[in-house]
């Protein structure tokens, strides 16, 4: 799964390989928040509670002078349980020049997703993050041409989901765009 601007999905059960995609970026680039931004310089990707206030925050790349904050922080938000947090987030007043950056780990990436309610039904050991595979598979085929076939293989073998043509998609997706 890859949830950025759009939302693309892969899924392998029983070696059948589904593919399919949708809009994610009004939910997941804070859309719905006064201060939402997409993964921008300076937005804030994350948000850690160590203590209750105030957060650490992964700016991206890490510096001072926030723009705002992405989805991702959004569902850190709703996984540490603030939802006191996520109704000031909503505000135009919400203050978000809070902290410097700190480091986050693939396991709370992992963790929050799931407690979130991104994931339902998943576990953290179910997860690898892998971060930018576009990119990486991007630099392979340029610095590996014999991988390309391989790759156009793969791309070809999963059977693609077009949600648009499922009946009643458009109203579930519209009634759960907004994160909590």
């Amino acid at each position: 799964m890859d949830i950025g601007t759009n939302g693309e999905i892969l899924l392998m059960h029983r070696r059948r390989l589904l593919a399919t995609a949708t809009a994610a970026g009004p939910a997941f680039e804070g859309g719905r928040l006064a201060r939402g931004t997409r993964a921008v310089a300076v937005a804030v990707a994350h948000v850690h509670f160590d203590s209750d206030f105030p957060p650490a925050l992964e700016v991206i790349p890490p510096a001072r002078g926030i723009v705002g904050l992405c989805g991702s922080a959004y569902v850190d938000f709703l996984a540490q349980g603030r939802p006191d947090l996520v109704a000031r987030a909503h505000r135009p007043d919400f203050p978000i020049g809070l902290a410097d950056a700190a480091g986050r780990t693939s396991a709370s990436l992992r963790h929050h997703a799931i407690e979130s309610g991104l994931l339902p039904g998943f576990r953290p050991e179910q997860i690898d993050v892998v971060g930018n595979t576009a990119l990486g598979g991007a630099w392979l085929a340029l610095i590996d041409r014999t991988v390309l076939p391989e790759m156009i293989a793969a791309s070809t073998a999963a059977e693609v989901v077009e949600l648009n043509l499922e009946p009643g998609f458009e109203d579930t997706y519209i009634d759960h765009l907004a994160l909590p």
